[in-house]
C-alpha cells in the first residue's frame, strides 16, 4: 500500500538504482519491451517533467542522449536496459514492466529498539504523564508516548513488553478531554478507538485522565477490532460497504449475485434509517466526489426495486416498503416496470432509477462483526463467555439465558466454529475443566439435537475411542485438550474445490473485465488470490476436467468463450509466463494453432467451446475471472497444521542431528522448525503454549550434542 513507482532524488540514489540493475538485470532479454517504467510523468508536450507522487519537477535526469522527444504529451519515462538503463520517454498507454519502491523500514535512534515499523524505547525511571511526553520530544525528533492506532502495532508491542519488560507500568499517549470518559491521542487528538481495558477496569471520570499499560495485561482482551470483513470499509457510522467502481460492474441482478460472492452474507446496500443514509452519502461524497472513476458520471447500484411500474420502491432482501429516500428532483421517472435504483455521483450520490437491465458498478453492505455483551468475547462472527462455576447442564443454560439476550450454550453447527472454540478454550479457558455444550439427547438412542433449535447435531468430534452410554449421558460437553486434527474447509468462500485439490472460482459472465481488472477481482474476492496458475500436467487435467463436468453448457460463458488465467506473453514472441513469479509456462494447452494474436504482451484464456483449451487475447479484452487461492493446509498423520504450516512435537529427547533426521523421514521435506516470520513465532508459541510442555518452549543457546525434545514442520505442499 506504500509503494509506487521508482522516483529519483538524488545523485546517490540515482547512481545506486541504476548499477544495481546493472549488476542484477544486465542480461536484458528478461525486460519485455526494452525496461521498465519509473514514476516520472511529463507536464503536457513540454519535455519537462515531474514525479507523480507529489508533482515535483524532476532535477536529477539521466536521458539518453536526444531523449525526451516523444512527440505525444503527457509520456511517461522509462529505463532502458539496451542503453544501460538510461532514460528514454514513452506513450503512456505502452505495456512495459513495473519498477517499483517501497520506503525502507525505520533505522530506529540510539537507545530505541525497531518492532514493526516503529521505534521504541523502554524507560527506566517513573515519572508524571507530562513529564514521560517531554522526556520522548527530548529522545528523538518528533518523539511521543506510544499511541497504538492499529491492532496490529497492539500486538506487536505487548509481545515486545512481554518479553523485554513484563513486571513494569508504562505511560501510553492517551488522554482524557474533560471528564466524559472519552480518551483522544494526544498527538493528533484522534479518538482512542482500539482499546484494551484491563479486565473489569472502569476508569474514573473525575481523576483518571491518562492512560498506561498494567504489567498484568501479558494476554490483551482486543474489544474493537475491525468490524468489516476484507474488502469492506467501515463508515463513521459503522456499516461495512464496498464498491470498486468501475473495476466490477453488471445489471442489477448480477450485482446482487456479485455482492455473495465477495461475502456470502454480502447484498446491495440496503437503508434503513434516516441515520444510515446521512452516513453512507456522506462517506461517498468526501471519498468519492470526483466522479471519473465511476464510468459516465454515474454511480452505483443499491438494493431497492419498483414494484411494478408504480414508482413505489421495496428492499429487495425482506420485501420491505423503501420509507427512507433520497430521489434526485423528478426521480423516480423511469417508464419501465420493475426499475432498480442507483446513486448518482453527479447529483451528490441523490437517487434515480433506472431499467434493471443496465449496466452499473456495485454498491455492497455486509452485516458489522457483533459487538459482543459485557463478560462475552468475540471469536469468530460469535461471542462467548467462559464459566468458572460448576454447575448441572439445565441451570448452565439458564445462566447462559440470564447473561445476555438469546444466550444460550455453545452449539457447534460448522467446523470451522468448531475450531475456533476449541482453540479458544485451550487459550483462555482452565484445561483441568469440562464445559457444557447445548447438545442434548432425545429418547435413548444416542442420537443429540441442538436444544435451541431441534436440529440434529452433524459435525461432531467425540473423544478418542469415547462411547456414550445412552442410559445416562443425555448431554454433551467439552473436554479439555484438542484431540482433533486440521479439520477445516479446504477453500474459503465462494472458492470450490476440484478434485485435485485446487480451491478455483469463476462467476462465469456475472463478472468480467479486461486481464488487469480480472487479476485485481481476484484479490477483492480474497486478498491472497490470483488469476489461475498451472505448474503441472496434473493441475491442468484436474481444473480443465473439473469445468468440462460442470460448465460444459458454454451458455453462461459470453459468446461461448471462458475465463483469463494468470499467463501473459512476453513481448509478441508467443512465449508465456506466469504473472505471479515471471517464470515460463512450461505445461500448456493451446487450441491448436494458438498462440496467434498479432498484438504483444497478450494475456491467455480457457476456450469452452474448445473444451477449455487455451487461447490468447489482447489483455484489453472483457472476459469472465478463474480465480485461484491457496488451499488451507492438510497436514500427515501425527502433525498438526496451525496456521499453514504442519508441526510435529516429539515425546524423546534427541541430539540435533539426529532430531533433524529424524524430522525428514516422518514427512517430505519435514525438518526442525525455522521461524522467519514474527506471525509463525506467535502461533508456534501459542502452539506449544496450548499443546507442549511449557518448560521446553523458551529460546536458549546449546551444544547440538546434547538432548532436547523434536519439534518439526512440514509444508503442506510438499506432502
Amino acid at each position: 500500500e506504500k509503494s509506487r513507482l521508482v522516483e529519483i532524488r538524488g545523485y546517490e540514489e540515482l547512481e545506486d538504482v541504476t548499477s544495481y540493475l546493472l549488476e542484477n538485470d544486465a542480461d536484458c532479454s528478461q525486460w519485455p519491451s526494452g525496461g521498465p517504467w519509473i514514476g516520472a510523468v511529463e507536464v503536457e508536450d513540454t519535455n519537462q517533467f515531474i514525479w507523480s507522487s507529489d508533482n515535483s519537477t524532476v532535477v536529477i535526469e539521466n536521458w539518453l542522449q536526444g531523449q525526451p522527444n516523444n512527440p505525444t504529451s503527457g509520456d511517461g519515462a522509462m529505463m532502458a536496459c539496451e542503453f544501460s538503463f538510461q532514460w528514454i520517454d514513452t506513450s503512456r498507454d505502452t505495456e512495459l514492466p513495473v519498477l517499483c519502491e517501497l520506503p525502507p523500514r525505520a533505522k530506529c535512534p540510539a537507545q530505541f529498539t525497531a518492532v514493526g515499523d516503529t521505534c521504541y524505547y523502554l524507560g527506566n525511571s517513573s515519572i508524571n504523564w507530562n513529564a514521560a511526553q517531554d522526556y520522548c520530544g527530548i529522545l528523538a525528533p518528533n518523539g511521543k508516548l506510544v499511541e497504538l492506532d492499529t491492532l496490529e502495532e497492539m500486538y506487536l508491542l505487548t509481545e515486545f513488553l512481554k518479553e523485554n519488560s513484563p513486571e513494569r507500568n508504562y505511560w501510553i499517549g492517551a488522554e482524557e478531554q474533560g471528564f466524559n470518559g472519552e480518551y483522544l491521542w494526544a498527538s493528533s487528538g484522534k479518538p482512542v478507538i482500539i482499546t484494551n481495558w484491563y479486565y473489569g477496569y472502569s476508569p474514573n471520570a473525575e481523576t483518571d485522565d491518562a492512560v498506561y499499560l498494567f504489567r498484568g495485561g501479558v494476554r490483551w482482551v482486543l474489544a474493537a477490532a475491525s468490524r468489516c470483513d476484507h474488502p469492506f470499509q467501515e463508515t463513521p457510522g459503522g456499516k461495512c460497504i464496498f464498491s470498486p467502481k468501475q473495476i466490477l460492474q453488471g445489471t442489477w441482478d448480477e450485482a446482487q449475485e456479485i455482492c455473495g460472492f465477495l461475502n456470502k452474507d454480502s447484498r446491495l446496500l440496503e437503508f434503513r434509517t434516516a441515520d444510515e443514509l446521512l452516513d453512507v452519502t456522506s462517506f461517498l461524497s468526501q471519498n468519492d466526489a470526483d466522479c471519473s472513476r465511476w464510468p459516465s458520471g454515474g454511480g452505483p447500484w443499491i438494493g431497492a426495486i419498483e414494484v411494478g411500474n408504480t414508482n413505489q420502491f421495496i428492499w429487495s432482501s425482506d420485501n420491505s416498503t423503501v420509507v427512507v429516500e433520497n430521489w434526485v428532483q423528478g426521480q423516480p421517472n423511469s417508464p419501465s416496470s420493475g426499475d432498480g435504483a442507483m446513486l448518482s455521483c453527479e447529483f451528490t450520490f441523490e437517487w434515480m432509477d433506472r431499467a434493471r437491465d443496465t449496466q452499473l458498478p456495485v454498491l455492497c453492505e455486509m452485516t458489522p462483526r457483533p459487538k459482543c455483551p459485557e463478560q462475552f468475547t468475540e471469536v469468530g462472527d460469535s461471542c462467548y463467555y467462559v464459566g468458572n462455576s460448576a454447575v448441572h447442564w439445565d441451570a448452565a443454560q439458564d445462566y447462559c439465558r440470564i447473561l445476555a439476550p438469546n444466550g444460550k450454550l455453545v452449539e457447534l453447527e460448522t467446523v470451522e466454529e468448531m475450531y475456533l472454540v476449541q482453540d479458544f478454550l485451550n487459550e483462555n479457558g482452565d484445561s483441568s475443566l469440562n464445559y457444557w455444550t447445548g447438545a442434548e439427547e432425545q429418547g435413548r438412542n444416542d442420537e443429540y439435537f441442538w436444544a435451541s433449535s431441534g436440529k440434529p447435531v452433524i459435525i461432531t468430534n467425540w473423544f478418542n475411542n469415547y462411547s456414550p452410554t445412552p442410559e445416562t449421558d443425555d448431554a454433551v460437553l467439552l473436554a479439555p485438550g484438542n484431540p482433533y486434527g486440521s479439520t477445516r474447509p479446504t477453500c474459503d468462500h465462494p472458492f470450490q474445490e476440484t478434485p485435485g485439490g485446487k480451491c478455483i472460482f469463476s462467476p462465469k459472465e456475472i463478472i468480467q473485465g479486461s486481464w488487469e481488472e480480472a487479476q485485481e477481482i481476484c484479490g477483492f474476492l480474497n486478498k491472497d488470490s490470483r488469476l489461475l496458475e498451472f505448474r503441472t500436467a496434473d493441475e491442468l487435467l484436474d481444473v480443465t476436467s473439473f469445468l468440462s463436468q460442470n460448465d460444459a453448457d458454454c451458455s453462461r460463458w459470453p459468446s461461448g468463450e471462458g475465463p483469463w488465467i494468470g499467463a501473459i506473453e512476453v513481448g509478441n514472441t508467443n512465449q508465456f509466463i506466469w504473472s505471479s513469479d515471471n517464470s515460463t509456462v512450461v505445461v500448456e494447452n493451446w487450441v491448436q494453432g494458438q498462440p496467434n494474436s498479432p498484438s504483444s504482451g497478450d494475456g491467455a484464456m480457457m476456450s469452452c467451446e474448445f473444451t477449455f483449451e487455451w487461447m490468447d487475447k489482447q489483455r484489453d479484452t472483457v472476459l469472465p475471472v478463474l480465480c485461484e487461492v491457496e488451499p488451507r493446509a492438510k497436514c500427515p498423520a501425527q502433525f498438526t497444521a496451525v496456521g499453514d504450516t504442519c508441526y510435529y512435537i516429539g515425546d524423546t529427547a534427541a541430539s540435533w542431528d539426529l532430531a533433524q533426521e529424524f524430522c525428514s523421514v516422518l514427512a517430505p521435506n519435514g525438518k526442525l522448525i525455522e521461524l522467519e516470520t514474527l506471525e509463525e513465532i506467535y502461533l508456534v508459541t501459542e502452539f506449544l503454549s496450548n499443546n507442549g510442555d511449557p518448560s521446553r518452549r523458551r529460546w536458549s543457546w546449546a551444544p547440538k550434542s546434547i538432548t532436547k525434545y523434536v519439534l518439526c514442520e512440514a509444508d503442506p505442499r510438499d506432502l
